[in-house]
């Protein structure tokens, strides 16, 4: 399908010229199935950033899209080739453990819901 090919190199706008080595037509269309019916959003922005830079758009003009750093658009296109879909997942973070009960969840919300203005 013509519409997946990536313009020639001439015709890219970045200085750095860094972008996501030509996905075959399955990766493409897998790609865009996630960008549109993936539930996590921000796998759905991820897997649209690899089809941007496919398309030539530059790594500052997808990030100034999405409003993420041009290292973050960077580090997605890095993750590609490597690790595929997985790599544009949220991977889990530390943090500081939950301090609720196991009771205590549900009865904020039950209480929510009891009294959602206040």
């Amino acid at each position: 399908m013509e519409g997946h090919l990536a313009p020639p190199t001439h015709l890219r706008d970045d200085t750095t010229m860094k972008f996501v080595a030509p996905l075959s037509e399955t990766e493409s269309q897998t790609l865009t199935d996630m960008q549109r019916f993936h539930p996590a959003s921000r796998a759905r922005m991820r897997a649209h950033g690899i089809l941007l830079s496919h398309q030539g758009i530059a790594l500052r003009r997808i990030a100034a899209v999405y409003r993420v750093s041009r290292d973050a658009v960077s580090s997605w296109i890095d993750r590609w080739p490597h690790a595929g879909l997985v790599g544009l997942y949220d991977h889990p973070r530390s943090g500081r453990p939950v301090c609720l009960t196991s009771e205590e969840p549900q009865k904020v919300a039950q209480s929510l819901h009891a009294h959602p203005r206040e």
